[in-house]
């Protein structure tokens, strides 16, 4: 499961923090532990996170809903918590095992059929965050349903359920509470199967003080007084297959949720946004949940997209244009996500097509994207695009120009090789075949070769694969209106020197001529270390120019 959840708690007045001694947690004592026995009294501490090999979830159970209830405190900055999944069991076992962390577990039980266990033993492994519950029995396999309580803090960290702070047009501090679950935060809000690969339903209910808008991926089935009338009760019900769920408690106007000082600032990004993904349906058929926004930069969360500020609105008698390309791109960025990596989930960074041409979108492109990621690529010590992660604390260490202004170039080159209207039905292929479900990178080449006929994979392996990129020597030699284009490549390294991994590329290649400077004359690979090409129907006079718009991720 690949959570997405954003809770974020405004509130009107300001909030001072009062929390006693007596009443603080030690949520992140990696070695505070107290094993939960049979009707014992101790609580199971979940510890912080500890870099070693990790290891994956067994496979011998599987999520398919939870029903998560949460209860934020702003004044004390934790929160109580209940979940109940559901959960089938597909071998025979005597436990289950989760994902959890900075959670102190207050009682763990299970429901099989109609009898329910209670107290059931924990035992937790701090290094890989995982707490492992011992079933009353050996299970064959069936449904069951797990319920776990527990609290949490707040943190200050800008992961799982924490608390910030903002200032409103007076100066006053107010308080905040949200979520951000990306990449393997979720196990910081409450016990789950913290891993991709693990999609369910959610339903949520939120607690929450009187004043405060809450909000989620979904709308709000209802909203009712809790029984002491101190609190509402807000229940959110979230559609089959969504495995990124949200919520927010702010005040908003139109779809686009903001703070209440920030409403005039609102509506140019609103146009934006519902421009963008009618945009982007139009091209890739589906239409994913609708998008709201604010948090960690920007978060692609489905249905409740969410911003910073400064990456959504704008003032129109203040702004840049600079500025409004940026807030443009980083909306257009945030719903691709909406299909790529919630409709099909899989780390694939795209651009929507932004039909902006004031603000030059691909000459600034060159420089903010290409050449950041040829910068940190030029590097002996850079890495590919793909990389194996020995442990999940790891995954914000590669979150780099190479992850994305990377990944960003060479799906544009791969793009403009193939031509934009077929790479478009490569990814409707991908898109339709992976809906709701799991992907890698092989699928996403595969569809796009179906849609080609070329052999995508083999194409893009090298890039992908292997840190670096080639540096191509051209020279020409003419006969009669034909063009023979001789192509070396080698790879380009910063400091001049040699590369002892002779790396080999596949390399595509596109080629201009003077008299239709913005046509593509001919597309070819060059797959050896050197290689003649023919190109006709080239004019004497002409030049001819290789890298067409500077759509590869090479030197020009």
């Amino acid at each position: 499961m690949f959570i997405r959840i954003c809770t974020t708690i405004i509130r009107r007045v300001v909030v001072e923090p009062r929390i006693s001694k007596q009443q603080t947690f030690n949520f992140h004592a990696s070695a505070v532990f107290l094993h939960r026995g049979g009707g014992g009294d101790g609580m199971a501490v979940c510890g912080a996170p500890a870099t070693v090999k990790f290891e994956r979830l067994p496979t011998f159970a599987k999520p398919i809903h939870y029903d998560v209830q949460l209860a934020p405190d702003l004044q004390q900055f934790k929160f109580d918590g209940k979940v109940s999944i559901d959960v089938e069991i597909l071998e025979d076992t005597d436990v289950l095992k989760v994902h959890a962390q900075t959670l102190a577990i207050n009682g763990a039980s299970v429901k099989i059929e109609s009898k329910v266990y209670d107290n059931l033993s924990t035992t937790y492994d701090e290094k890989l965050n995982i707490l492992t519950v011992k079933l009353p029995a050996i299970l064959k396999p069936q449904k069951v349903v797990l319920d776990f309580k527990f609290v949490g803090e707040l943190n200050d960290k800008m992961r799982g359920f924490y608390r910030s702070c903002y200032k409103d047009a007076s100066g006053n501090e107010k308080f905040l509470a949200s979520t951000q679950f990306e990449s393997t935060y979720a196990r910081f809000a409450f016990p789950c199967w913290d891993e991709p690969v693990y999609k369910a339903t959610f339903d949520v209910t939120l607690e929450v003080a009187p004043g405060l808008t809450a909000l989620s991926n979904m709308n709000v089935v209802s909203t009712t007084p809790s029984s002491s009338g101190k609190t509402e009760i807000v229940k959110v019900r979230h559609e089959p297959q969504n495995e990124l769920l949200s919520c927010r408690f702010c005040r908003w106007r139109a779809r686009v949720h903001q703070y209440q000082d920030e409403k005039r600032h609102g509506d140019a990004r609103l146009h934006s946004s519902r421009e963008r993904r009618n945009k982007a349906a139009s091209v890739w058929i589906f239409r994913p949940r609708p998008s709201t926004g604010t948090t960690n930069g920007a978060m692609e969360n489905w249905g409740l997209v969410t911003y910073r500020e400064v990456a959504l609105l704008v003032d129109p008698a203040v702004t840049s244009t600079r500025q409004k390309s940026r807030v443009a791109l980083v909306v257009a960025h945030e719903l691709a996500h909406l299909w790529f990596g919630n409709l099909v989930t899989m780390r694939c960074t795209c651009f929507v097509g932004a039909n902006c041409p004031e603000f030059k979108i691909w000459l600034h492109f060159v420089h903010d994207e290409l050449a950041s990621g040829m910068e940190l690529d030029a590097l002996r010590n850079s890495h590919p695009i793909e990389v194996e992660i020995d442990n999940p604390n790891e995954l914000d260490e590669i979150y780099d120009s190479i992850t994305y202004a990377k990944s960003n170039s060479v799906n544009r080159m791969l793009c403009y090789y193939l031509s934009e209207p077929v790479f478009q039905k490569g990814l409707r292929l991908y898109l339709k075949k992976f809906s709701y479900s799991n992907a890698v990178t092989q699928d996403l080449w595969s569809a796009l070769s179906d849609a080609s006929g070329q052999n995508v994979n083999e194409l893009m392996s090298g890039w992908t694969k292997q840190m670096g990129f080639p540096v191509v020597k051209v020279s020409q030699k003419k006969e009669g209106d034909k063009r023979i284009l001789t192509l070396e490549q080698r790879r380009f390294i910063s400091d001049g020197g040699d590369d002892s991994a002779n790396s080999l590329w596949q390399v595509p290649i596109t080629v201009s001529v003077q008299s239709a400077p913005e046509d593509v004359k001919a597309r070819f690979v060059l797959k050896e270390r050197k290689q003649d090409f023919v190109v006709e129907g080239v004019a004497d006079a002409d030049w001819v120019k290789l890298n067409v718009g500077t759509t590869g991720f090479l030197p020009s």
